[in-house]
């Protein structure tokens, strides 16, 4: 109970010493003027640092930065100074930010219009005057997002801090402890976000300070969802070409891709900000491959509508039959196979009468008949040749010739056996 009892003592002169030692200190003191400079200097000069605690969001489409960081400040007040050994060896005293003078000190691109600290916590005043302001905030920043690279970018947003009513002859920032970076000894690491850099600068008049917070995107989450199946999709779009002119399914992949490509596309465009300055590469790739998707659809349709055509619903014009069976395979030096030459009547055959082109190749047939022994009569039932050069009717003209393209095919199958 002595002890007891003597400790308690011991504690209420303590706080009797501390409670004197805040009514001195305070006996006169206007907390809304500048105190005045010591050590006959005209200039309050405060030390000024940042702790970077947590990046809480980067809102690219509004381009404002959210982050908590912790602000020091430390300036010197002449009038709270005191001897330790006159209050019980008390070095320092905490107060609240009310009763002393602060140094209005703001973020001046604030995205939301707080421009101030909204935590008022207490100030540490020790017995040589210092005076240590450590106030938590939680900031919104405009920061210019440049989505070129999305989603491998890497994005650059200012802090810039300073007095909003005091000029630089009156009070001067300084670095606290030497530090002209962003503290991140405390920082928690974002799950969006990795933090390359922190830099500081000072303006000439020393006046505003300006941290450059330069963060790099993850970008594993971007892959697995954008990336890899927007490719997916520009192979798949290849394959539709693959598929076989009977099968109808060829528009229905066509067009199944171009949907899935414009649902991406407007993912895209709710993640980015709608700036005209620069077009990511996303978006771009995104829009060739749905011009390509566009392409390889009107492409399909030609092709459909070229298969189902036949002689009884279309004639191939002119210009189609010398484009593709004179033309291109000349110009790619493809030989043209004789069949075809002798049923769609081109190159020399075709200049040629037609008792000319008939007669060397029923010559050749009947040659081969007297080798193997057959009686030519009986093969043919009357000479092309010598009908067609005595005939003169129309109709007659067009049975003989069709009975030659018949004996003429006959003939090509029996001699590829």
């Amino acid at each position: 109970m002595v002890c007891f009892g003597f400790h308690l003592l011991n504690n209420n002169i303590f706080i009797d010493d501390e409670e004197r030692l805040a009514i001195n200190i305070f006996k006169g003191y206007n907390s809304l003027i500048r105190p005045s400079p010591c050590y006959n200097q005209t200039i309050i000069y405060v030390d000024f640092g940042m702790a970077m605690i947590l990046l809480i969001n980067v809102d690219e489409k509004n381009q404002v930065m959210q982050s908590n960081a912790w602000l020091t400040m430390k300036w010197n007040d002449c009038q709270f100074s005191w001897n330790p050994k006159e209050y019980s060896n008390i070095e320092s005293i905490r107060v609240p930010v009310d009763r002393v003078w602060v140094p209005d000190i703001v973020l001046f691109n604030n995205a939301d219009g707080n421009y101030e600290v909204s935590y008022q916590s207490n100030v540490v005043v020790d017995y040589q005057g210092n005076v240590s302001w450590v106030p938590p905030a939680i900031y919104k920043s405009s920061c210019r997002i440049d989505v070129e690279y999305f989603p491998f970018d890497e994005q650059t947003c200012m802090l810039l801090f300073g007095s909003w009513t005091y000029s630089s002859k009156e009070v001067q920032l300084r670095w606290y402890g030497n530090k002209r970076f962003v503290d991140l000894e405390d920082y928690s690491p974002s799950g969006i976000w990795d933090i390359m850099d922190v830099p500081g600068r000072m303006s000439l008049d020393k006046s505003r300070v300006e941290f450059r917070i330069v963060i790099r995107r993850k970008t594993l989450f971007y892959t697995i969802i954008l990336i890899i199946p927007t490719v997916l999709m520009a192979f798949l779009s290849m394959l539709v070409f693959y598929l076989p002119a009977e099968c109808s399914e060829k528009i229905t992949l066509a067009i199944s891709i171009l949907l899935a490509l414009v649902v991406f596309l407007l993912l895209v465009s709710k993640i980015l900000p709608p700036t005209s300055d620069t077009i990511p590469l996303m978006a771009k790739y995104l829009l060739m491959t749905f011009v390509m998707n566009i392409i390889t659809i009107m492409s399909t349709v030609c092709v459909l509508n070229v298969h189902f055509r036949s002689a009884l619903t279309h004639q191939m014009p002119q210009s189609v039959r010398i484009l593709f069976l004179n033309f291109l395979p000349k110009l790619l030096c493809m030989p043209l196979p004789q069949p075809l030459r002798r049923n769609f009547g081109i190159s020399s055959i075709r200049h040629r009468p037609l008792n000319v082109r008939g007669g060397k190749r029923l010559a050749e047939v009947d040659q081969q008949n007297t080798e193997i022994g057959v009686d030519s009569s009986n093969t043919l039932p009357f000479d092309i040749t010598r009908n067609l050069s005595l005939n003169n009717n129309t109709k007659l003209k067009k049975k003989q010739i069709t009975r030659r393209k018949r004996f003429l095919t006959t003939q090509s199958q029996k001699e590829r056996r």
